[in-house]
């Protein structure tokens, strides 16, 4: 009788947390370098700590949003590689291009920014790149342009394209951030990030 409850409380616990929406994802500090995460340890030159980050992630609808911001909402790709499940954004936009990488059973974060702006081509740069997302963006139906702040727009994975199409727009940005220099790439690291069901 025993084994029967001790299964019955094991399978209530294992549905519960299968079913559940949303998790609060807890970044410990992490740091601040200057390259990016592929740069050799040794040659990556550490700027300053970076206080805890802390995320809702709703799998409802493939959003999170940061505690410190909620009005700000994005959208991201879960993808599998090597067996462990990465959640990825990324940001395009006329001063900057931003990749954030969640390895959930790795508990590791990574946020790179490469400010290309400070190119002397950057106002090309942008055109070019942006080129590439609005042919793919102007396939999506019902698709909304997002003014950024600074002028033009700003382009992250949204949730009306098909994963194929998000992908390919990840994919623009992964590469344009590995064409710049070094000197031009901020990358924060948060080598702890447990998740907690519940928001």
């Amino acid at each position: 009788m025993r084994n029967i409850l001790i299964i019955l409380i094991l399978s209530l616990f294992i549905t519960e947390n299968s079913f559940a929406k949303k998790i609060r994802v807890i970044c410990k500090v992490g740091e601040l370098y200057q390259g990016r995460i592929s740069t050799d340890a040794n040659k990556r030159k550490f700027i300053k700590k970076i206080p805890n980050l802390t995320f809702i992630v709703d799998y409802d609808d493939w959003s999170y949003v940061n505690i410190k911001n909620k009005s700000d909402k994005k959208y991201f790709l879960d993808k599998t590689f090597d067996g462990d499940r990465v959640l990825m954004q990324y940001t395009f936009s006329i001063d900057q291009v931003q990749l954030v990488i969640w390895a959930k059973e790795k508990q590791f974060l990574t946020i790179g920014t490469g400010f290309y702006s400070k190119k002397e081509n950057a106002e090309d740069l942008y055109k070019i790149i942006k080129l590439k997302f609005d042919t793919i963006n102007n396939k999506i139906p019902n698709y909304k342009k997002l003014e950024y702040v600074l002028g033009g727009e700003k382009y992250h994975i949204s949730n009306l394209g098909t994963e194929e199409q998000e992908w390919q727009k990840y994919t623009i940005a992964r590469d344009f951030m590995r064409s710049l220099d070094d000197s031009i790439v901020e990358t924060s690291v948060h080598r702890l990030c447990v998740s907690r069901y519940g928001n």
